[in-house]
């Protein structure tokens, strides 16, 4: 990938969620946890940090993208 500013981790995560979030279900964390081989603790601090990042990103629009409705 392009050096975007988005880390490897983070994109990892997007991509599972990406993936997991097509068919517009909920995704459990240990769905994720188990999916990127890592805890279930490590997983809810990154979708905290996602959500900042996405409340950052999107501050000015009515309504965030539907894949940040984890």
């Amino acid at each position: 990938m392009a050096n975007d500013g988005i880390s490897e981790n983070i994109e990892e995560y997007l991509e599972v969620l990406y993936r997991n979030g097509s068919n517009k279900e909920q995704i459990s964390t240990t769905t994720l946890s188990k999916e990127l081989g890592i805890a279930p603790g490590s997983v809810t601090q990154m979708l905290k940090k996602l959500r900042v990042y996405a409340g950052q990103e999107h501050e000015n629009q009515a309504q965030k993208p539907e894949i940040w409705n984890f």
